[in-house]
């Protein structure tokens, strides 16, 4: 081979190499987008909370728990190139250059000399029988399981976040509802002072009505204390620090859609998050067990290599030695250690297969449940809404009552405790209610809407 075939070898061997440095560039961007894109059905959208929505986002972007599973989807991203580029050629290159000086004492002379060596090597398991293949197949879907839990981890993020965040919604709901039963109190306290003083009422009547207030003002207190402490933790949550203060202008909790009439697609569990995870485990074991079936069988690995050692570099460039050779491996006797492998493997493909099983069995059980909480619930509200407006009338007619002397006040302090107990219920039961749909919501792994 003459000096410019050579050349043009050489050329094509960096051009070669070159594009597949940037073909692994391309891969790194595409893993960067693809580890950092949003979950798919973006379900708390339903609720149009525009507030919910900000924080979620958030989130999503700083939330430690979530950038550490991104990372660790990227470190699988590098791990499935790493099975995929055994598939082709190994190609590497060296170059030497060494100096010799000598000192002859018979003769007195100094001898000096240069030599340099260049040489090009190559590497390629042929994959006979599709060992690698079928290994870089099981990596593949190892990855897609890895998406899959980021896709879990986000939604349980989400779930968590939304929950948390009507907590505090519900703490400023009964912070409301304190003080203003704390006002009416002290009107109601007002006109027992006045009646005391007239001499047509009791001291007795007086001192109640003030521990009545006592009672609530340490409401109060309790729920300003409860909305600091789930401040912090949605704070914590969306990767911020606990004491970053909260743009929060919401003092109600949104009204959910009613159930769809045509029901909830059986089809639809099998794009949540865990289920499809455990279907790629599946799949991954499965092509991981042919693989080691396939590792019983001979394996052919060709190995070349071409190099040029000289003196002199300015002389002809040819290459003086040239190698080929070709290993051909046959399994003859490990004492069963391959078929062990093989067998352990497909015991692993069973199991990963009884898991995904499970794994829809356990989502559909999660949807029914949380299907009957969430109707129960519904019926509960509608029944302590009935005994607010029933309470408050109550309310009314006694203190008219009280007023003209007509009742006494035990009546008028029990129908207050009674009405502030249905106010507070309510707002739990509300809470609760779009909290059951958040938990639907997870159990689904999407909206209602999107189904």
């Amino acid at each position: 081979m003459d000096r410019n075939s050579l050349c043009v070898l050489a050329l094509a061997l960096v051009n070669t190499l070159s594009g597949c440095t940037h073909k692994l560039d391309r891969e790194k961007e595409v893993a960067e987008l693809s580890v950092s894109t949003p979950i798919s059905q973006a379900w708390w959208k339903e609720l149009n909370d525009s507030e919910l929505d900000n924080l979620i986002h958030t989130a999503l972007d700083m939330n430690l728990s979530i950038k550490s599973a991104e990372a660790r989807l990227l470190s699988y991203h590098y791990q499935l190139l790493n099975h995929e580029s055994k598939l082709y050629p190994e190609v590497g290159a060296s170059f030497s250059q060494d100096f010799q000086r000598g000192n002859f004492e018979k003769i007195h002379v100094i001898d000096e000399s240069e030599l340099g060596r260049i040489g090009l090597d190559a590497r390629w398991d042929m994959d006979l029988f599709g060992k690698l293949k079928l290994s870089a197949k099981s990596q593949e879907y190892t990855y897609f399981e890895q998406e899959q839990r980021l896709e879990q981890a986000k939604l349980t993020l989400v779930t968590e976040l939304a929950k948390t965040w009507y907590d505090l919604i519900e703490q400023r709901r009964k912070e409301h509802i304190i003080s203003n039963q704390l006002n009416n109190a002290k009107k109601i306290l007002a006109i027992g002072e006045q009646r005391y003083a007239m001499g047509l009422g009791s001291i007795s009547v007086v001192l109640r009505q003030k521990q009545l207030i006592n009672d609530l003002q340490s409401d109060l207190v309790n729920s300003k204390k409860e909305q600091k402490i789930i401040a912090k933790t949605v704070n914590v949550l969306r990767g911020q620090e606990p004491n970053t203060p909260i743009n929060m202008s919401r003092l109600s909790i949104p009204n959910i859609h009613s159930m769809p009439h045509s029901g909830i697609p059986a089809n639809l569990l099998e794009n949540h998050p865990s289920v499809k995870a455990a279907w790629y485990r599946y799949q991954s074991k499965s092509y991981l067990a042919k693989s080691m079936n396939k590792n019983r069988l001979p394996n052919i690995i060709i190995t070349s290599d071409a190099s040029k050692t000289s003196r002199d570099w300015n002389e002809s460039f040819e290459i003086w030695k040239v190698g080929l050779g070709i290993k051909i491996d046959v399994p003859l006797f490990d004492m069963g250690r391959r078929v062990s492998e093989y067998k352990r493997h497909k015991a692993l493909e069973e199991q990963a297969l009884h898991e995904y099983t499970e794994s829809v069995l356990e989502t559909m059980l999660s949807v029914e449940m949380a299907l009957i909480q969430e109707q129960t619930q519904n019926e509960q509200l509608v029944i302590t809404q009935s005994q607010i407006t029933k309470a408050q009338r109550v309310l009314d007619i006694e203190l008219v009552k009280y007023s003209q002397g007509n009742l006494p006040f035990l009546d008028v302090l029990s129908a207050q405790e009674k009405l502030l107990r249905f106010q507070q219920r309510e707002v739990e039961e509300q809470s609760q209610l779009i909290k059951r749909r958040i938990t639907l919501y997870r159990s689904l792994g999407t909206g209602l809407q999107s189904s």
